[in-house]
């Protein structure tokens, strides 16, 4: 055979297999185009790349994650600025509670200066409307030992009272207001026993505040009850010194049932009839202004 027909033959060949062998399907389908009536290969979105929801799902958990990671920065940051703020609250909190140690200290302090300096136990912080105040009660014994006793020993003198009567007139108004003031300080010691108000009960703030509350407005209800004749025990006395004497007993009982009380310093009466005022710091009650 000549090299002719060899290739003759091998074409033959390759006919008959390109017929009866199956040919090769390609992923992508044919596709007829409407312009040129022609079938031709487009390639499809989902031939060549990965599903669309498997690449949007991947780029929403990276995005996710990211959010994540920086939301717990966040709040980790916020954490650590609480606990600065927490701890920076405490120590403002444990400084203000300090200064306001030191103030009322020291208003404390002060206050005892200036109330040594004016004789009395609280001046300054008293109400202005109570008519039991303290420097009102002062000025009402002063009152009452210079001025109306004054004007008393006039009117015996003008009646021509013996000494022997004055005597008696001037023990006669000391016996009031030891009394006065002895029967009040035992009447308020009754009264917290009545009450069961010991000195463990006293103790507790409000216990004692509102006992302190009830004596003042006893004390209040004495300043305004109508002001009787004094039951004047010996017959001698002349009727001008009942009301004297009543005034006495009045006065006393009030100081006495002032918080802090006033008391009457019988161990510097010296020769007078009236004994000075202590205040509950010992100090006496005595540079206030008489009208």
């Amino acid at each position: 055979m000549s090299h002719q027909d060899l290739n003759h033959s091998q074409s033959r060949v390759k006919l008959i297999r390109s017929i009866f062998e199956p040919q090769n399907i390609s992923q992508n389908p044919p596709v007829l185009s409407r312009a040129r009536g022609v079938t031709e290969h487009k390639t499809q979105p989902w031939a060549s790349s990965p599903r669309p929801f498997a690449m949007k799902h991947r780029n929403i958990s990276a995005d996710q994650r990211f959010e994540n990671e920086k939301n717990s920065t966040e709040i980790d940051v916020l954490r650590a600025q609480n606990v600065l703020l927490a701890s920076q609250n405490r120590n403002l909190t444990t400084q203000l509670q300090d200064n306001q140690d030191h103030l009322k200290n020291f208003k404390e302090r002060m206050g005892k200066v200036v109330d040594l300096k004016l004789g009395s136990s609280g001046i300054f912080s008293e109400d202005l409307t109570n008519p039991c105040r303290e420097s009102e009660l002062i000025n009402m014994y002063e009152k009452l030992r210079k001025n109306h006793w004054a004007s008393l020993l006039r009117q015996l003198k003008s009646r021509g009272v013996s000494p022997d009567l004055r005597n008696q007139v001037e023990k006669q108004v000391k016996d009031v207001l030891n009394k006065a003031e002895r029967d009040m300080k035992t009447s308020t010691a009754k009264l917290k026993e009545l009450f069961r108000l010991n000195n463990e009960h006293c103790t507790n703030t409000m216990t004692s505040l509102f006992f302190n509350l009830a004596v003042q407005n006893l004390q209040k209800a004495i300043f305004y009850q109508n002001k009787e004749p004094f039951q004047v025990t010996d017959m001698g006395i002349p009727d001008v010194l009942s009301q004297f004497l009543r005034e006495c007993d009045r006065i006393v009982c009030l100081l006495v049932l002032h918080n802090p009380p006033l008391s009457l310093d019988w161990e510097e009466i010296g020769r007078g009839v009236f004994p000075p005022l202590k205040t509950v710091s010992g100090v006496a009650a005595d540079n206030v202004f008489v009208d």
